[in-house]
């Protein structure tokens, strides 16, 4: 992991990948589906928020692919 500025860089062997997130982004959902991935983006967006950005907040949410309305709701409740 090597960070510069407000970016992280994690690598791994040959494959490699930045997270910035732009200054007006306080709030992140992230789509947590059980698989690797997602789990490690909730672990990047930790390291960054731990590093780099400790007033961003981070929440893991799971749903149904075609539950728009579930997300229509979080995203009201979020932005309060």
């Amino acid at each position: 992991m090597i960070i510069k500025d407000n970016t992280i860089i994690f690598s791994s062997g040959s494959d490699s990948f930045l997270l910035e997130i732009p200054k007006n982004f306080n709030k992140i959902l992230v789509q947590m589906s059980g698989g690797v991935n997602s789990a490690l983006m909730a672990y990047a967006l930790a390291q960054y928020k731990s590093l780099i950005r400790p007033e961003i907040s981070i929440t893991p949410v799971t749903m149904l692919i075609n539950d728009s309305h579930s997300m229509c709701i979080m995203l009201n409740t979020l932005s309060r």
